[in-house]
């Protein structure tokens, strides 16, 4: 990856070289991983493991709570090798997006990168059940976006994507007991 093209990729996003601003109270680091080329990149998400106490299962990129001393772009990198393995020399860090409040509270801070080469995972599986890649145009096509607002002070977003239906169908079908024929 050029620095030219990556540089466009900032510019594209407004991202900034300074990280977060902590606020004093919970905050979160989150990676936002990108691989692939100029119009087809694609973002790297997790499955939460079922063995936490919170939000078990769910969809999430990489990332977690900010240790003493960190600054928010050291947090998300640090929970990103935790997690899954990613290395620092693995990406070239773009730069930080605007915080903004999750609905349970907490201050997220989201960091871009992209990925320099081929990556596998290794998964911490007390906390990471599985990974996928989705393509990035994905979440830029309104027909697959639906919201709403939680208790009139959070939009709630999600997004339509076929493989993780699929994965679902599977699922379903090891689970339940075949159909007579």
């Amino acid at each position: 990856m050029s620095e030219e093209e990556c540089d466009r990729l900032r510019g594209l996003m407004r991202l900034s070289f300074e990280p977060g601003i902590p606020d004093g109270r919970q905050n979160a680091g989150v990676l936002i991983l990108l691989k692939g080329a100029p119009n087809d990149y694609s973002v790297f998400l997790c499955v939460r493991s079922e063995e936490l106490r919170k939000h078990p299962g769910e969809v999430c990129f990489p990332g977690g709570m900010r240790e003493n001393g960190e600054n928010m772009q050291a947090t998300a990198i640090r929970e990103a090798e935790e997690e899954v393995g990613l290395k620092s020399d693995d990406f070239v860090l773009l730069g930080s997006l605007p915080s903004f409040r999750a609905s349970f509270g907490i201050l997220i801070h989201p960091t871009v990168a992209l990925l320099r080469r081929p990556f596998v995972p290794l998964l911490n599986v007390h906390e990471v059940q599985r990974t996928f890649w989705v393509a990035l145009e994905r979440f830029l096509d309104d027909s697959l976006h639906t919201s709403f607002n939680l208790n009139h002070n959070y939009a709630v977003h999600s997004f339509r994507v076929r493989k993780l239906l699929i994965d679902i169908q599977t699922l379903c079908e090891d689970i339940l007991p075949s159909k007579p024929n």
